[in-house]
């Protein structure tokens, strides 16, 4: 039977400029009527346009699913499957991991108005910053450009940390610094070791936790992080280390710019 050129795409919903591209990688052989010189398809062709679909949706490009069409090569077909097998496993297992970061900033973002202000103990999850500014002053090389390209490449994984000098908070003195980060955790999964190798480790400790608000009123990290200071020094609380950040969600950028920061501050357990 003779499938001509506009019935074709109506079955198919492909206009005929796409099946010519069809013709074109050697899906389709469209054949012409000598009468009257239309061109048409045979059964078969209909049957190999689904199968070149089927390729498509596997994720093979159109290309390819034409090589596929038209290989002798078991070999190669098989290799074809595996490596897109291959490739098809680590976008599920990186879709997996984005999912369950996404519900993890899910939780965070609904726990905000339970949490804001609040001070508990908790230990803090092991973490990667890569410093590119101490107070107002940037800090990267020319040479550190790519690498940091490369953080910023793995969003939203990667997210904006801060850093405060304890002891110069004790004084009434502000002193910060500004990183991207990336948890161990996601790390290990993402293989992104090689990557973190020249940024600073920090590993998991017991630590005061509390969710703070800031915005372009009250940037002012000794405003901040003031109810946190009061509660170490009302309770007499050992301070081992410096208060680490982690900015769970941003808001009103065209406004006031508020932002939420969830703050890990190191103490004697």
């Amino acid at each position: 039977m003779k499938y001509y050129i506009g019935q074709v795409a109506k079955l198919t919903d492909l206009s005929a400029a796409g099946l010519r591209l069809y013709e074109r990688e050697g899906v389709l052989e469209a054949s012409r009527e000598d009468s009257s010189g239309y061109r048409y398809y045979e059964r078969l062709d209909i049957t190999a346009l689904l199968r070149a679909r089927t390729y498509q949706k596997y994720g093979f490009q159109l290309r390819k699913a034409g090589m596929l069409l038209n290989t002798s090569d078991m070999d190669y077909l098989c290799d074809s499957y595996s490596e897109l097998c291959r490739t098809l496993e680590q976008e599920i297992l990186y879709k997996q991991k984005l999912l369950e970061h996404l519900q993890r900033v899910e939780y965070l973002v609904k726990s905000l108005p339970k949490k804001l202000g609040k001070i508990e103990t908790s230990v803090r999850p092991a973490m990667y910053r890569l410093d590119f500014m101490h107070g107002n002053q940037f800090i990267l090389e020319d040479s550190q450009y790519a690498v940091f390209r490369q953080w910023f490449s793995h969003a939203p994984f990667t997210f904006p940390s801060q850093c405060n000098s304890w002891s110069s908070l004790l004084n009434g003195e502000e002193e910060t610094s500004f990183a991207v980060a990336l948890f161990d955790e996601d790390v290990k999964a993402l293989g992104l070791q090689p990557l973190v190798e020249t940024a600073a480790f920090y590993p998991p400790c017991y630590c005061l936790h509390t969710v703070i608000r800031t915005d372009e009123t009250m940037s002012c990290c000794i405003q901040t992080l003031k109810p946190l200071l009061d509660h170490v020094l009302t309770n007499e609380i050992q301070v081992v280390g410096d208060p680490v950040s982690e900015v769970i969600v941003s808001l009103n950028k065209k406004a006031n710019y508020t932002r939420y920061r969830q703050v890990w501050l190191p103490i004697q357990k």
